[in-house]
């Protein structure tokens, strides 16, 4: 699943409730992938704890690649303009590997931001 992120939190309401299919705990894995940002992170632990998906997890292949895209390519990094949490972003990070954790934990310590956008179908078909 991908989100907009920044729609997301901006409507999300705690007076509503997500609707989730009934079985959705039954599936194995589910993954979400968005903005590597404040708010793209934000938007997966919304997910992840307002609505008690257990199985929910970063889709860490579609990340490292977008990173992988990002540094490559240095103009594709933007302005991430808000702060986060060390222990949000420990919650978000557990799901990679130690290379990875450090990657995103020192883009977010330049205050940058990487937009789901600059992948391509071509990427995730790699």
């Amino acid at each position: 699943m991908a989100v907009d992120a920044i729609d997301l939190i901006e409507t999300f309401d705690s007076k509503y409730n997500f609707f989730l299919p009934d079985n959705v705990n039954e599936i194995r894995n589910m993954y979400y992938f968005g903005s590597l940002s404040t708010l793209g992170i934000q938007a997966f632990l919304t997910l992840k704890e307002a609505t008690n998906i257990t199985n929910l997890q970063p889709w860490a292949t579609m990340y490292n690649r977008l990173i992988d895209k990002a540094y490559n390519q240095n103009n594709l990094l933007s302005k991430n303009r808000l702060e986060i949490s060390p222990n949000k972003l420990s919650k978000f990070t557990k799901y990679f590997d130690t290379a990875y954790q450090q990657k995103i934990k020192d883009l977010f310590s330049k205050e940058k931001a990487i937009n789901h956008r600059i992948l391509s179908t071509k990427d995730f078909m790699l």
